[in-house]
């Protein structure tokens, strides 16, 4: 079995797009954290309209998530050819 390795120094075009997804993934975890506390806010407040807007935006993020997992998936060797192998 041969097993491929990817070298991400081999350009700084590599490099930077790496960096842009670490980038994303990290705000995407921020907006998680920030959306978490008005959710624990209209929970102090008892508030269900604050509670449905919380419900309402973390169903579409995680829908999101999901969506963008499985298309990783799918398309794992373009995405690879994309990002790895200009």
């Amino acid at each position: 079995m041969k097993t491929t390795t990817y070298d991400l120094n081999r350009s700084p075009d590599h490099y930077t797009e790496f960096k842009k997804i670490l980038a994303f993934i990290m705000g995407v975890g921020i907006f998680t954290i920030a959306l978490s506390l008005v959710g624990c806010f209209g929970a102090y407040h008892e508030s269900q309209a604050i509670l449905a807007i919380y419900f309402s935006v973390m169903l579409f993020s995680f829908a999101s998530q999901v969506a963008a997992g499985s298309m990783y998936f799918v398309y794992k060797e373009t995405v690879f050819h994309i990002f790895l192998l200009k």
